[in-house]
């Protein structure tokens, strides 16, 4: 966990502190006075660390929901997250896609429209698991690409799509469905920042 990481937390409330082993990079939360001054500033960098923020934050809350999960970005492109879920023998039973989008302000969240069609929807999705599959510098997360494609093409009704919306100001965390054309279709969980939070710091003390 970053710098950045740790200010964002003091903002909504938190300290965290690094506890070897936790599942959340290892986070312990205890309650702050003052904002860090640097969740204030605007700027491209700022926007990426936000954003790098609210992916670690769905990556820990997903391995604690038992997913095994990859990154599936090449670059800043890509699939913010990869997860499964497999059953004893190994088989995959559980495929999310998963997009990430981190406000500092209002709690709005918007999956973009591309060339490729709409993001998660089915014609974006496939042509960028093709693109891990050939190009990703982790070998794992081509494996992994690989396994979910065949998997896809034997059992499609176990393929989820995921939009998780993080607002930092507005302390709140939105998991919202998706169809395979895009469209969000209804919320599946929502609640505070800072409650999930802590959830994340108790399963790893």
């Amino acid at each position: 966990m970053n710098r950045f990481t740790l200010a964002l937390a003091a903002r909504i409330g938190l300290a965290i502190a690094i506890v070897p082993g936790s599942g959340f990079g290892g986070i312990r939360a205890a309650e702050v006075m003052t904002p860090h001054p640097i969740i204030e500033r605007t700027g491209s960098a700022i926007t990426k660390q936000l954003g790098d923020f609210g992916e670690s934050f769905v990556d820990a809350g997903l391995r604690a929901r038992g997913f095994q999960v990859a990154d599936g970005n090449i670059g800043v492109k890509g699939i913010d997250r990869i997860a499964v879920k497999r059953a004893s023998n190994g088989e995959i039973v559980d495929i999310r896609f998963v997009e990430v989008k981190t406000r500092q302000g209002l709690p709005e969240f918007n999956l973009a429209v591309t060339r490729d069609g709409t993001q998660l929807s089915d014609g974006w999705t496939r042509p960028r698991l093709e693109r891990i599959v050939r190009e990703h510098p982790n070998a794992n997360t081509r494996r992994l690409a690989n396994e979910v494609l065949e998997t896809m093409k034997a059992r499609p009704e176990i393929v989820r799509r995921e939009l998780h919306g993080i607002a930092v100001q507005s302390n709140k965390y939105v998991v919202m469905t998706v169809d395979d054309a895009g469209r969000v279709t209804g919320v599946a969980a929502e609640g505070r920042l800072t409650s999930l939070l802590k959830m994340l710091s108790n399963r790893g003390t």
